[in-house]
């Protein structure tokens, strides 16, 4: 076993968990109040559509007080990706809702301080299918949105040192419900296809493992068990296509589709 010294880096790295914990309280009250905006602004506002895609870079983190507290078993920040498509529905020019759909991964490294403990470092990854609707407000050159999303784990697993992966599929829950918080701006384009670039942050409200023991090491035994959710932040790419908007006639029974 490799015997190794606190740095100011893990120091960092807990103050940011922290800061993540009480970031998700700030993306709860956020959502209920973009709720009610969006149902209020709604009433007779013109209806337009679009299609996107979307992907970036990522990072995850394992939120689990054991975890944090453990000064032997410390989460180190691990890069991850993202990808995915939407269709938007838009009322009027500042408001609408997407509904989403994307494959991101779920990864949180580890360094090992047990004395009696086989490895120096762990990987666990899973792969996930996120499926989300989201509300967004435009406002001059930039955006915000926010909403929920369930996330299906297609698979999960563990890496000791860089080994090869072993399955542990079975000790994590199949699917868990969170909410997306984004923000960003439109880079370049047209009222046709426009590029927009954010960052998007992630929190799953219900748990991705109803404890911590299937990450930790064997050896190791905390007094009360926690559950494990996840938390990502991304930085978003998003190339839309504006497809037409539908207009009511002046009698008000029938919708014509204009397409751009």
């Amino acid at each position: 076993m490799i015997n190794r010294e606190p740095t100011d880096i893990l120091y960092i790295q807990k103050r940011i968990f922290i800061f993540v914990s009480n970031f998700t309280i700030q993306m709860k009250n956020s959502l209920l109040l973009s709720l009610f905006v969006f149902i209020i602004s709604m009433g007779n506002a013109q209806t337009w559509f679009e299609v996107g895609i979307k992907g970036g870079p990522a990072t995850t983190f394992l939120v689990n007080k054991n975890l944090f507290d453990d000064t032997q078993f410390n989460p180190r920040l691990t890069p991850t990706y993202f990808y995915g498509a939407k269709v938007g529905i838009n009322f009027g020019e500042h408001d609408g809702i997407a509904f989403h759909a994307g494959m991101s991964e779920v990864k949180q490294d580890f360094v090992n301080e047990y004395d009696l403990s086989f490895f120096d470092e762990r990987r666990f990854s899973a792969r996930v299918l996120d499926i989300g609707m989201l509300y967004h407000r435009t406002q001059e050159s930039g955006y915000f949105e926010v909403g929920p999303r369930i996330s299906l784990v297609q698979n999960a697993s563990l890496a000791d040192d860089g080994g090869d992966p072993y399955d542990i599929t079975d000790q994590v829950n199949g699917a868990y419900y969170g909410m997306d918080l984004g923000f960003g701006s439109y880079v370049i384009g047209n009222e046709r296809l426009s590029l927009m670039m954010g960052l998007r942050f992630s929190y799953g409200i219900s748990p991705i493992m109803e404890d911590e023991r299937p990450v930790i090491p064997l050896i190791v035994d905390y007094e009360e068990e926690r559950s494990v959710h996840v938390f990502s932040a991304m930085l978003c790419f998003e190339l839309n296509y504006s497809l037409g908007y539908l207009v009511r006639s002046t009698c008000g029974n029938r919708n014509t589709w204009i397409s751009f």
